[in-house]
């Protein structure tokens, strides 16, 4: 009866010391950051398409873990900061068309923004945006605007170069 204890309290220390995440070796690294190099797109990747590069992280590795939810990435959102262009390029995927470009950088210049906004900021500009060109506003504008740029394909994880989706990847599976 002794034997069977320690037998399986031996596979239950063995189970967990395999949850337990170190991180990537160099070769798993390496596989990583050729994987995200191949995928990886100058204006950014969607949310369908991160999860495609983890997908196939995950296949390739090995690795397990909790890929992180669309809700947790749409808080990135509110923390990152956005540039005039960057502001640009969401305002035309809004509007759908260049019309309100100019409107954009008068808005920087008249509010003196520094060279990087917030997202509330983005959401104001979005808001004089719309109303300037007399589309419907939404009630809940934060809401909407993440549905926007979530929806725009190229800009989802626009702020996130390469060595950002590497480390992200790392930071959220086991290896």
């Amino acid at each position: 009866m002794f034997s069977k204890i320690i037998i399986l309290f031996f596979w239950v220390v063995l189970y967990f010391l395999q949850c337990q995440g170190t991180g990537p070796n160099e070769e798993t690294r390496q596989i990583i950051e050729n994987i995200v190099r191949d995928h990886y797109k100058p204006n950014g990747l969607s949310y369908k398409e991160l999860r495609h590069v983890i997908d196939e992280v995950t296949r390739k590795t090995g690795a397990k873990g909790n890929i992180p939810s669309r809700d947790r990435l749409e808080k990135r959102l509110e923390v990152d900061t956005y540039s005039k262009a960057e502001v640009v390029s969401i305002v035309r995927y809004i509007v759908g068309d260049d019309s309100m470009t100019e409107l954009v950088r008068e808005l920087f210049e008249k509010n003196q923004y520094p060279s990087r906004i917030n997202f509330v900021h983005l959401g104001y500009m979005v808001q004089s945006v719309r109303m300037a060109k007399g589309m419907d506003t939404p009630t809940d504008n934060t809401a909407q605007l993440k549905m926007d740029i979530i929806n725009n394909r190229k800009r989802m994880f626009h702020t996130m170069d390469e060595s950002d989706i590497i480390d992200f990847i790392i930071n959220n599976l086991n290896f």
